[in-house]
């Protein structure tokens, strides 16, 4: 790191100290704004401690669950791994959790879609996961093409990064396609069968990301996610490098087999949530394992957690190493664990404990403090990068 990289580090821990210790607050984005304005170029330095590389999440729906399973599921392999957790997903958030520690095995970043030009080019990282594209936000994303050609252009500028996209979804596919033309590799995952769910209506992605006719399904598991066709110029579903079959979804929970097709190998995955949703969740994971580390042998455990928007979820543990059952001849899980993660929720409980030990009065000048705090912090940022440009 230069000069400037130290200084914005410096100032970045001091920053989240103060936050964290102090003020018992959610460090999720000033650290990583303070960084910035003192090195805009920050997190290409702060890549540099990742000794393995690095892994982004990104889509419209289930980013949040995903990276956090796959953060969860490496580390109880046994690797350490930096992850913003609390979803704090542009580039400040991305800073703020590549800033603890001196190093680390892996990165396992959540995106913001309109973000990543901004991450990926940076960050450099191994694989991207593309989940699903959904009109959302169109007061700041405006049309979903504007995101697709962002994600097209983030992957362009990082030729070593793997796309690693959802087969089934026909606005996804658009992406890969281009991204596939510009020599970017890529990587797809599907749901392999009709799951004979009710029909509903496709609100996004009817038509052909080519030519426009509309798309023809043979299923579909959700919305415009599917077996999708086009009669007119042969853009459809690829066939998939990995697989989910015999899926059962309902409101107990998922379970189904996941499928690696090139080297044939499979596990088994059950998890208490309810939602077709999390098949595509969970399978991201498995996926990402046997992309990067090879043969899955012990299939799964099953825990529940907090994640830092408070949803529950299951965290998928996968180990390289395992054991067989001499009686049943099965593999068997070697460890479980389980981990307390959650800063929004603990954010609200520290809130709430406040006002009512306290009047309003005095939970109004605490608020007035984290304000006042972030002001200072952010004006010392300023001040120390005007000092830099003028030397």
């Amino acid at each position: 790191m230069n000069v400037r990289s130290e200084i914005g580090v410096g100032l970045g821990h001091l920053a989240r100290w103060g936050l964290r210790t102090v003020f018992r607050r959610n460090a999720s984005q000033l650290p990583g704004r303070i960084a910035l304005t003192v090195d805009p170029d920050i997190i290409s330095r702060l890549a540099e401690k990742l000794q393995k590389g690095s892994i982004v999440v990104c889509g419209t729906n289930g980013k949040t669950t995903t990276n956090n399973i796959i953060a969860s599921a490496i580390e109880a392999g046994g690797q350490r791994v930096l992850c913003n957790r609390a979803g704090a997903n542009m580039a400040p958030g991305v800073v703020a959790a590549l800033l603890p520690g001196s190093g680390a095995d892996w990165g396992v970043i959540e995106a913001d879609e309109l973000s990543t030009v901004n991450i990926v080019p940076e960050l450099r990282p191994k694989l991207m996961v593309l989940l699903n594209l959904f009109r959302d936000q169109l007061d700041r994303e405006g049309e979903i093409d504007r995101v697709q050609d962002t994600i097209v252009r983030a992957l362009a500028s990082s030729p070593e990064t793997t796309l690693l996209v959802c087969g089934d979804d026909p606005i996804s596919m658009g992406v890969a396609r281009r991204a596939a033309e510009a020599g970017t590799k890529v990587l797809s995952f599907g749901i392999a069968e009709d799951l004979h769910m009710p029909p509903e209506r496709v609100p996004e992605g009817a038509f052909c990301q080519v030519c426009g006719t509309e798309l023809v399904y043979d299923y579909r598991a959700y919305a415009q996610l599917g077996a999708f066709r086009c009669p007119k110029c042969g853009f459809a579903r690829p066939t998939l490098d990995y697989q989910a079959t015999n899926v059962h979804a309902g409101r107990s929970g998922v379970e189904f087999d996941a499928t690696c097709i090139a080297t044939g190998d499979q596990v088994h995955l059950r998890a208490n949530f309810g939602g077709v949703y999390m098949v595509y969740n969970l399978r991201d994971t498995t996926i990402l394992w046997l992309s990067l580390f090879g043969n899955i042998h012990t299939a799964y455990d099953l825990d529940t957690c907090d994640d830092g928007r408070q949803y529950r979820y299951v965290v998928l543990c996968l180990f390289l190493e395992h054991t067989i059952d001499t009686e049943t001849n099965t593999d068997v899980l070697l460890h479980r664990f389980d981990m307390n993660i959650g800063c929004s929720l603990a954010n609200r409980q520290i809130d709430h404990f406040l006002y009512e030990l306290y009047d309003w009065r005095a939970a109004d000048l605490f608020l007035l403090l984290h304000v006042t705090l972030y002001i200072q912090l952010f004006l010392l940022g300023v001040l120390i990068k005007g000092i830099l440009c003028l030397c």
